[in-house]
């Protein structure tokens, strides 16, 4: 009578870890192509047209440009006045105190790097501590700016192999039922712009 526990134990296993290691896999796909910063930085005055607005594009690196910002910029040619690069930390302690919420790098040209701190019981509200900016000399009207999200889909690569193909399958599953970054990080749906990208494993 001992399989079912063993059964579902395994289940549960192989669900973790297929997810573990598919979101490490996509996250170097996504990376794939995506320029140093500083790099980018070096060009972003000559190759591009500036409009009036305020761009807030999620990274999950703070030393890379987001794919996200290569993809717009190849497809419309234009970039906001004012670009924030928001990249979300869970620590490894509970709760994160408001004081300690936001680190926040000017950069040139119009751009900012803001780090924002949660702890792992806490709710990533992203617009909130974006407002909360304004106390450490960061003024951002979050219910003017635009949100540049992600909407990846992930799809198998090509294989003569239904068993190499399954955890594909199996992670592709857990993806597309996953929390979305709008519900996650509590933005607004009606400020998002959301670009489509497919993901290859």
């Amino acid at each position: 009578g001992g399989w079912l526990p063993r059964a579902v134990a395994a289940g549960v296993f192989v669900v973790m870890d297929t997810w573990r290691v598919g979101r490490r896999v996509h996250l170097e796909k996504v990376r794939e192509g995506s320029l140093p910063l500083d790099l980018f930085m070096a060009r972003a005055d000559k190759m591009t047209q500036r409009v009036a607005g305020t761009a807030v594009f999620m990274t999950s690196k703070t030393t890379e440009t987001p794919l996200l910002l290569t993809h717009t910029l190849e497809h419309n040619q234009v970039l906001h006045e004012r670009v924030i690069f928001v990249t979300v930390q869970i620590e490894d302690e509970p709760r994160v105190a408001s004081a300690e919420r936001a680190e926040i790098e000017e950069l040139p040209l119009g751009f900012h790097r803001v780090v924002l701190h949660f702890g792992f019981v806490q709710n990533p509200n992203v617009p909130v501590a974006l407002r909360f900016c304004e106390h450490l000399g960061l003024t951002i009207d979050v219910d003017t700016a635009t949100f540049i999200l992600g909407h990846e889909e992930v799809i198998p690569a090509k294989t003569d192999s239904a068993w190499r193909s399954f955890p594909t399958q199996l992670f592709a599953f857990l993806w597309r039922n996953a929390t979305r970054a709008t519900a996650y990080y509590n933005i607004p749906s009606e400020r998002v712009v959301a670009i489509s990208l497919l993901v290859e494993l």
